[in-house]
């Protein structure tokens, strides 16, 4: 009587979400693993049912025991934005429950798009005094992937934090903008906030405005006083 091997794969389904504009592929790994009967042996072969859909290899053996990974890759190369089903089938004639089939669901999303709220900030201070108060940007993803970003300042009185970061589709980040007026003569200065990423409208700007005036003094007029 010949072991009959029973198909396991892991994981059960998959998912893949990538967005148009930049990278058409993605990759993900799938374990194929024998089970059942003891010395049985798995000898398989993969296939899959969309042409954006694909695996490798297509074919391997599993001894009791042991297990397999191939890589199942999607590419959205002329798809349309939207949701994609596809299957990856595990055959082996010999199997307890062949075929196996594993479900695999493609999102294709908008790339993701930078929007800075407000684009303009202005501070004021008085030299030789002391900082003005930290000023906020509203950083949004208005597109449909992940957004991975950095901030930097363009001037050294002029700093934003954090540096960096992530925002998924229609979420916001905070970034806090502050300036250190030490050293700076009296005058205006003018700074930029950028923030890029891995959005086709990257990078995006907020024109900063430093002005510093001389502090107040007191001028009296006459100096001097008589009385008789």
């Amino acid at each position: 009587v010949i072991a009959q091997p029973t198909i396991t794969t892991f994981p059960a389904s998959m998912s893949f979400t990538v967005a148009t504009g930049g990278t058409n592929t993605a990759a993900g790994a799938l374990m194929i693993a024998i089970g059942g009967a003891t010395g049985s042996t798995l000898n398989w072969t993969g296939s899959d049912s969309a042409t954006w859909l694909s695996m490798s290899p297509t074919s391997g053996s599993v001894v009791d025991g042991g297990s397999q990974f191939a890589t199942v890759s999607v590419d959205i190369a002329g798809l349309a934005v939207g949701t994609y089903t596809g299957t990856i089938t595990i055959t082996d004639p010999n199997a307890t429950n062949n075929p196996k089939n594993v479900p695999v669901t493609l999102n294709v999303v908008l790339p993701a798009m930078i929007s800075l709220a407000p684009t303009s900030l202005t501070f004021s201070a008085l030299a030789g005094g002391a900082n003005p108060a930290n000023q906020t940007v509203t950083l949004s993803n208005i597109g449909g992937g992940s957004l991975n970003w950095t901030s930097s300042g363009s001037a050294t009185w002029l700093s934003v934090s954090p540096a960096s970061g992530t925002t998924v589709a229609g979420g916001s980040s905070t970034l806090t903008a502050s300036v250190n007026i030490a050293g700076l003569a009296a005058g205006t200065y003018a700074g930029t906030i950028t923030v890029s990423g891995n959005a086709p409208n990257s990078p995006q700007a907020v024109a900063v405005t430093l002005n510093v005036a001389l502090p107040p003094t007191i001028s009296l007029a006459p100096t001097s006083l008589s009385f008789s």
